[in-house]
């Protein structure tokens, strides 16, 4: 890639995420310790139980296309304590796009802001999880061609 053409790459990645959401702003503080990642294999192993909760902050129509069974969506730059189960001390487990996508990290800071202390990212997001072979909930059929028009 050519000297300009790598220039605007840059220039629009730090306008968009990689999954579509616009970046966040520069943290005007020192950046906090990286969050504990689960695998695909430990979510799944955990779906269900007590205590353990899983946040989608994909765009909402992603979500509604497929997500982890038993997820929940969260607009990922506005988690409030309503979102969130009372339980300061349960599991909550974020995830988005993919490892490029930063939505999940912004959803899973604001959850430490709040006060949660058992906050986690499973990193290979949905398409991880939908490549793996994984089983999705949806709010409407999800088919391959669904998942092929997304980019999937």
């Amino acid at each position: 890639m050519g000297g300009v053409a790598r220039g605007l790459a840059v220039a629009a990645a730090s306008m968009l995420g990689a999954c579509g959401h616009p970046a966040p702003p520069a943290p005007l503080t020192a950046p906090l310790p990286p969050l504990p990642t689960l695998s695909l294999e430990q979510v799944q192993q955990q779906l269900g139980q007590a205590g353990f909760h899983v946040y989608d902050a994909n765009p909402r129509e992603m979500y509604d296309r497929g997500h982890v069974p038993g997820a929940t969506w969260v607009d990922w730059n506005h988690v409030a304590a309503a979102d969130l189960p009372a339980d300061r001390g349960a599991t909550l487990v974020f995830y988005c796009a993919n490892e490029w996508c930063s939505a999940s990290h912004e959803s899973a800071r604001e959850a430490v802001a709040l006060g949660y202390s058992r906050v986690r990212l499973m990193p290979a997001g949905i398409f991880g999880w939908k490549k793996s072979g994984r089983p999705l909930e949806s709010k409407r059929p999800v088919s391959a061609s669904t998942w092929k028009d997304s980019g999937f």
